[in-house]
C-alpha cells in the first residue's frame, strides 16, 4: 500500500479523501523483472521468444507459442532481404557504412515523406535509457505538393522534382552527410518504392 494517502491525511486532515491510485505520484519499483534474452525459436516459424511466452499446456520438450504463427496455423512469409546498398551500409565496416550508421536518423529524416509533430514527454528520460514517450497525440504533417512561395521544397515535395535537384536540396540541408550515400539511398527509394 502506498504511503501517499497517509501523507494526505496527515497534511490535510481526516476529512480529505485520498487520491485514486491513478492520480498518485509514480513510485519506481525497486525490483525489475529481467526476461533475459529471446533465445527460444518457435518450432514452426523460427521467430524467437522468451520462455514466459510459451502456451500453458506446452511441455519443455515441445515448446509452442501462439503470438507469432498460432502454432503453425498462420503462414508468415520471411522478410525479403533489403536492397544491396542498404545492406552494405548497415553491415560493412568501411567509412561509408560507419558514417551512415552514425548519422542514420539524419539520413532517415532527410529522406522522409512527412514530418512528425508531437509533444514529447521528456520526464521519463531523467533516468535509464532514452525513451520516446508521447504526451497527447502524434501527427504526421503533410504539406501541399508544391512548395509555398519563397520556401524550398521539402519532404514529399522533393519526390516530384528531378532527382539531381532533390539531391542538391537534401544536401543543402544536411551538409555533414555524404552526398554519395544520400544519392544511393535516394535512388534506392525511387527504384523500390
Amino acid at each position: 500500500m502506498s504511503p501517499f494517502p497517509v501523507l494526505i491525511r496527515a497534511l490535510f486532515g481526516e476529512h480529505c479523501q485520498a487520491l485514486s491510485s491513478a492520480r498518485q505520484p509514480y513510485i519506481d519499483p525497486g525490483n525489475r523483472q529481467d526476461l533475459s534474452m529471446m533465445t527460444i525459436p518457435c518450432p514452426y516459424c523460427d521467430v524467437f521468444h522468451w520462455i514466459g511466452e510459451k502456451i500453458g499446456n506446452s511441455s519443455m520438450h515441445k515448446l509452442e507459442f501462439t503470438s507469432c504463427c498460432q502454432c503453425g496455423h498462420v503462414d508468415i512469409p520471411y522478410q525479403s532481404e533489403p536492397p544491396g546498398i542498404l545492406s552494405m551500409l548497415l553491415e560493412c565496416n568501411n567509412d561509408d557504412g560507419k558514417q551512415f550508421r552514425t548519422n542514420i536518423r539524419q539520413y532517415n529524416m532527410a529522406l522522409a515523406f512527412t514530418s512528425l509533430w508531437v509533444t514529447e514527454d521528456k520526464i521519463v528520460n531523467q533516468r535509464g535509457g532514452w525513451v520516446f514517450r508521447v504526451q497527447g497525440e502524434l501527427c504526421h504533417l503533410i504539406r501541399s505538393l508544391c512548395p509555398d512561395e519563397g520556401h524550398p521544397p521539402s519532404y514529399t515535395q522533393l519526390y516530384f522534382y528531378d532527382a539531381s535537384l532533390a539531391l542538391a536540396q537534401r544536401m543543402n540541408r544536411n551538409e555533414n552527410l555524404a552526398e554519395r550515400t544520400m544519392d544511393s539511398l535516394q535512388t534506392m527509394l525511387i527504384d523500390y518504392h
